[in-house]
């Protein structure tokens, strides 16, 4: 009886998923009907050695992940909207790794943005979804780095509210990306709607929501992954200081729901800084507290970032330092910590290359948690 409730629960959830993505692609398509629509193709080969492959209570086994990947961008934009489509398929082989009953993968993502500008407003919408390895992710290519739309703005003003695309993997926000033990399918889907509004040439504010809803395939019977769905409403101002420097103040409430484990609240306020030090160096600077609540304890603790992105004449490097709360495939929040740095660059207008690297630690909340 508990296995078919539990089927029942993950076939009403895959059915909520697939409708809330086609009317996410619906509102994306008929955003902006007046431009043409550019096509983007990309393709991508990578090789990935980790000493921390599988992530064990006890030990950790080394490995190789070779890649091939195929994406495209399908985008539009006119004076007042933004559209984008991008979706991709990757082939992946994993070698030195013991126990892999498939070591030869495939994985998948849709992803779609949109932006639609008004008198003294903005909307704007973000969806997703994809079907990965719990032990790997995906690179999602980007034709222009947010370096390089601030060197090619001709507004002193320009600021960008939010830094290109990396990989997942490197400035993601998943607590157990690329660090479970077990080699299973992950299935992950967001939507995330927005709307901002313009009080005076300086302040802003901004009204946002967030639903994320995550579910797991071909899991062994032994396994402890569990499914999870999270809600999370924001609230912010932001005002401008100077040409060159913008302060905000975030207060975002979130409710994380696991499968099995308890449910919980949190709160967090935070306060961010950004600044275009030259036309080459943005910088992005936070700080905050936030409090966790469930039915058998509350955890209280800081919340900070940190990144700087450098535009040099042969590439552009950025680091980013993280403290965050963030959910696990084990159903339960924990405090992640991450260090990351990279370097990039572009051979030619079609080639380019990419260096990168992280280190990070997880801290459960509670001993009530596993």
């Amino acid at each position: 009886m508990k296995s078919n409730k539990h089927n029942e629960k993950k076939l009403v959830r895959m059915a909520m998923t697939q409708s809330s993505a086609l009317i996410a692609c619906a509102w994306l398509v008929c955003a902006s009907v007046h431009a043409a629509w550019v096509v983007d193709p990309s393709a991508n080969v990578q090789t990935r050695y980790s000493d921390n492959m599988r992530s064990q209570s006890q030990s950790e086994q080394s490995g190789t992940e070779t890649t091939l990947g195929v994406q495209a961008k399908l985008s539009q934009i006119s004076e007042i909207s933004e559209v984008s489509i991008m979706t991709g398929a990757d082939f992946s082989k994993y070698s030195g790794v013991d126990g892999f009953e498939k070591d030869n993968r495939e994985s998948f993502f849709l992803e779609g943005r949109a932006k639609r500008q008004l008198q003294r407003s903005e909307l704007s919408l973000r969806t997703s979804f994809r079907r990965q390895d719990t032990l790997r992710f995906f690179r999602v290519l980007e034709p222009v780095t947010a370096v390089e739309a601030i060197t090619e703005a001709d507004n002193e003003d320009y600021l960008p509210g939010e830094l290109a695309v990396e990989d997942e993997l490197i400035t993601g926000v998943a607590a157990d990306v690329g660090s479970s033990d077990q080699l299973v399918q992950r299935n992950r889907f967001n939507i995330r709607p927005s709307f901002s509004y313009t009080i005076d040439p300086r302040t802003s504010f901004t009204l946002n929501y967030g639903f994320y809803d995550s579910s797991y395939s071909d899991v062994p019977p032994a396994s402890r992954l569990q499914d999870s769905q999270s809600h999370q409403v924001g609230i912010g101002i932001r005002r401008a200081t100077s040409p060159r420097n913008y302060v905000s103040l975030n207060i975002n409430r979130s409710r994380f729901e696991p499968e099995f484990n308890l449910d919980s609240d949190s709160t967090n306020v935070q306060i961010r800084w950004q600044s275009r030090l030259s036309a080459q160096t943005p910088l992005t600077l936070s700080a905050g507290a936030r409090k966790t609540e469930t039915d058998f304890y509350d955890d209280s603790g800081g919340l900070f970032s940190g990144r700087i992105d450098h535009q040099l004449s042969s590439g552009s490097m950025f680091f980013l330092v993280e403290r965050g709360l963030t959910g696990s495939g084990y159903g339960s929040q924990v405090e992640n910590d991450r260090l990351s740095v990279g370097y990039s660059n572009e051979l030619s207008d079609r080639v380019s290359w990419k260096i990168s690297g992280r280190a990070f630690r997880t801290t459960k909340l509670s001993n009530f948690q596993q």
